[in-house]
């Protein structure tokens, strides 16, 4: 599906398994999980900013602009002090336009945001042209990646 959705050869394939994709100021990963005991998941997820203060001002204008969107939402990584967007989809039952969907949703989404939370409350965007090597950063722990949603 993402060659389809990418120009050939435009996503890799990290160390987990997920595939990973730059998208103008943000990089995208798609995670497909198994839960123990349950279904089969698609997170699909961007590092936005990273280096970033944990304030509480922070923390409401994310709960602020979660309530505004139709899809997605962003976490506070505080411990990391990385700011994160993404989606779940149910694997077994996922569409090939659904994920199409929530593919762009995700990358667009966290690239509109990315510089305007790094404006309003310092840290840098993850995946700035400008941050040498960023793109090859690799969050050290994901979403889910102990199985809890």
């Amino acid at each position: 599906m993402l060659s389809k959705l990418l120009e050939p050869n435009k996503f890799e394939v990290d160390s987990d398994g997920d595939f990973t994709f730059p998208f103008k100021s943000t990089r995208v990963w798609v995670a497909p999980r198994g839960l123990p005991g349950g279904p089969l998941v698609v997170r699909v997820f961007a590092v936005t900013n990273v280096d970033i203060d944990p304030t509480p001002a922070l923390g409401l204008f994310l709960s602020e602009t979660n309530f505004a969107l139709a899809f997605g939402r962003f976490a506070l990584d505080a411990p990391r002090r990385a700011v994160w967007f993404e989606e779940t989809l149910l694997g077994d039952f996922v569409a090939d336009e659904e994920l199409t969907f929530v593919v762009q949703i995700v990358a667009s989404t966290a690239d509109q945001f990315d510089d305007r939370i790094a404006a309003a409350f310092g840290g840098r965007v993850f995946n700035s042209p400008e941050s040498a090597g960023a793109a090859e950063e690799v969050p050290s722990e994901k979403p889910g990646a102990a199985g809890y949603l």
